[in-house]
């Protein structure tokens, strides 16, 4: 494996360690057998973008992608791939978009954090629907019969309105609005 690194040398005391690039040959290297969590930065060559879906999908999620390329093999591969927060053509400052949520899938990390989105990860949003009593129509209840079956598969499926009502009542609808503005002008 190849090694390059930067000018200065590991410092202790200051806490310092430069940029390092490592070169592996395949994926059994030890280096990426790990998370990485330091100035390190292996590189392997594939083939191709199938290669490299290949390879991304045969380990596990990552928590963060970074792919560097043209923008039409960097949708092919976040299309094709699973992982935390993606950057192309650059690396972690995804991380610092509060308007970006940040987290991992499967082994790397389950949730979203930054901004609105770490609050809603750590918020219950609960759902509460109130109904009025006065009105219960019997076609909510059993026995069904296929008229009633029928309708509660247009609420739930669609279409409610057939395309040519909602059509009408659309056209009728603009020149409702349009008669009102020329009564308010």
């Amino acid at each position: 494996a190849c090694v390059w690194t930067h000018d200065e040398k590991p410092d202790r005391a200051s806490k310092f360690m430069p940029p390092t690039i490592l070169e592996v040959q395949n994926s059994s290297s030890p280096i990426m057998q790990e998370e990485i969590f330091g100035p390190l930065l292996p590189i392997m060559a594939v083939d191709s973008v199938d290669a490299m879906v290949d390879h991304i999908n045969a380990g596990e999620k990552p928590l963060a992608m970074y792919i560097f390329g043209q923008r039409a093999a960097a949708d092919e591969i976040i299309s094709q791939t699973s992982s935390g927060g993606v950057c192309v053509n650059d690396t972690i400052y995804h991380i610092l978009n509060p308007f970006l949520p940040f987290g991992g899938v499967g082994g790397s990390g389950v949730g979203r954090y930054h901004g609105k989105f770490g609050f809603d990860e750590f918020s219950h949003q609960r759902s509460v629907m109130y109904r009025a009593t006065w009105l219960d129509p019997a076609a909510r209840y059993p026995p069904y019969t296929e008229g009633n079956l029928k309708m509660f598969e247009r609420l739930i499926v669609g279409p409610l309105l057939p395309r040519g009502v909602k059509w009408a009542l659309g056209a009728i609808a603009a020149v409702a609005v349009a008669a009102l503005a020329v009564l308010l002008l």
